[in-house]
């Protein structure tokens, strides 16, 4: 009797130890394909700028003008794992009514000729109903010349997981009359977790 119960207790232990490294390789695995994501999104970063020729006019909503916009990384979605079935672009949802919506290893990019003192305004915010699992994201803009595709400047905005909608604003007046791409790239946030990072920009044009 006491063999079986070593016997037991052996297979139990065996068990925790397979079900412990088993989640070690799952965790592995995910980080790797995470990174390689980010790596393939901004390999061809360029090569989706070179798409968005059409400047976005100012004083206009972007949802209102979505054929100015280009969304790399985009894929189909299975409803059950994301609503909108995609893992960005412009979406319609009750609670927050058209808008853009990015996950980690997606962009948005477009094409603009910003007037004196213009800037990109928007506000973001992670989606309510999966805010307690989110523990934020981030947001590099980068700024190209769109004649020599050339990167003239970049910052990471923090979108941090709340119950409010933070508004931010990207000074383009140093670019007055000249053409250039803008790039916003969505990102896992300080702690490389990507875990209900559905980041939404409510309102988003260029003022």
């Amino acid at each position: 009797m006491v063999e079986k119960k070593h016997s037991l207790v052996n297979w139990i232990l065996l068990l925790l130890v397979v079900v412990c490294v088993a989640d070690l390789v799952h965790m592995t695995y995910r980080k790797i394909v995470s990174q390689s994501s980010a790596a393939a999104v901004e390999q061809t970063g360029m090569e989706a700028l070179q798409l968005t020729s059409d400047n976005v006019q100012a004083g206009t909503a972007f949802v209102e003008q979505q054929d100015r916009l280009t969304f790399e990384g985009q894929l189909a979605v299975d409803k059950q794992e994301i609503p909108w079935q995609t893992n960005c672009g412009v979406v319609q949802d009750e609670a927050t009514g058209t808008s853009i919506f990015l996950t980690p290893n997606t962009a948005l990019a477009f094409a603009c000729k910003p007037s004196a003192g213009q800037s990109l305004v928007f506000a973001a915010e992670i989606f309510a109903a999966v805010q307690p699992v989110s523990d934020g994201c981030s947001l590099r803009v980068q700024i190209f010349d769109a004649n020599t595709q050339t990167q003239l400047t970049e910052s990471t905005l923090q979108i941090p997981s709340s119950e409010q909608s933070q508004n931010f604003s990207v000074d383009l007046s140093e670019y007055e009359d000249q053409a250039i791409w803008v790039r916003l790239a969505c990102g896992n946030g300080q702690n490389n977790n990507d875990d209900g990072d559905w980041l939404f920009l409510t309102s988003c044009s260029i003022q």
